[in-house]
């Protein structure tokens, strides 16, 4: 939980500008200018990274992510989406660090591959 009050109490604040998700395999961060969507690494899958310029590219049809030209912002949206993620994650439901989750989920046959046998959801 983040407190408003400072925004409330004080226009000159800074508040970050970014939206945070979470799907399964997928942690995204979005802000005025980047979409950046993350995919779990440490798997047999070969799920890439995306990153879209929301101002140029409206229609996220040219994935940046792998142009060297983007690896600034590439590893500064990474940094700030694992900080996020670090900061506010439950370790019992962090599917990243071997949790669980709340419900069912849409890959399970990935999170056995990847944790091992005794993994589970818990409902």
């Amino acid at each position: 939980a983040r407190s408003m009050r400072t925004l409330i109490e004080n226009e000159n604040s800074v508040w970050d500008n970014a939206c945070f998700m979470e799907q399964e395999e997928t942690r995204a961060i979005r802000t005025s200018q980047w979409l950046f969507m993350m995919r779990i690494q440490n798997t047999e899958y070969d799920f890439k990274h995306e990153l879209y310029d929301l101002v140029n590219d409206p229609d996220e049809r040219v994935d940046l992510a792998q142009d060297p030209e983007y690896a600034d912002v590439v590893s500064k949206l990474s940094a700030h989406l694992s900080e996020y993620f670090s900061d506010y994650t439950n370790p019992r439901w962090d599917l990243w660090k071997g949790g669980t989750v709340k419900s069912n989920s849409t890959r399970p046959f990935l999170w056995k591959e990847t944790w091992g046998d005794s993994w589970a959801p818990e409902y």
